[in-house]
């Protein structure tokens, strides 16, 4: 049995400006274990370009660590997700694991989001 632990990173503010409605993930961490030990599998990072709020605030920055570079040459949110879905794919009974339920739910609101352009 393999666990995907997930972790996302969502952009964020702490004046208002993002809506918690309109947080997107910015990026998706991830790693493969095995399910009798501490064997790692494997392990999937990448970054998202938001869309929303495309230019990520200050305190979101500075909480995640995650540079306006680094999401303004990301890809899209379905670019990744597709790549995220071949990882996970790629294991044999994968259950998909996070800490509490915050990853849980903004994963099924950034799915739920219609697609945007621009």
């Amino acid at each position: 049995m393999t666990y995907i632990i997930v972790d996302f990173e969502a952009t964020c503010c702490n004046e208002g400006q993002v809506a918690r409605d309109e947080m997107e993930i910015i990026e998706i961490g991830a790693v493969a274990l095995y399910g009798d030990g501490p064997s790692t599998y494997g392990q999937f990072q990448a970054f998202v370009k938001p869309v929303r709020h495309a230019q990520l605030t200050a305190f979101c920055k500075q909480l995640t660590n995650i540079s306006q570079q680094k999401v303004d040459s990301a890809d899209s949110f379905s670019a990744v997700m597709g790549r995220f879905s071949t990882w996970i794919d790629s294991f044999d009974n994968p259950i998909f694991c996070s800490w509490g339920d915050y990853d849980k739910h903004q994963l099924r609101q950034d799915c739920g989001y219609p697609p945007v352009s621009g």
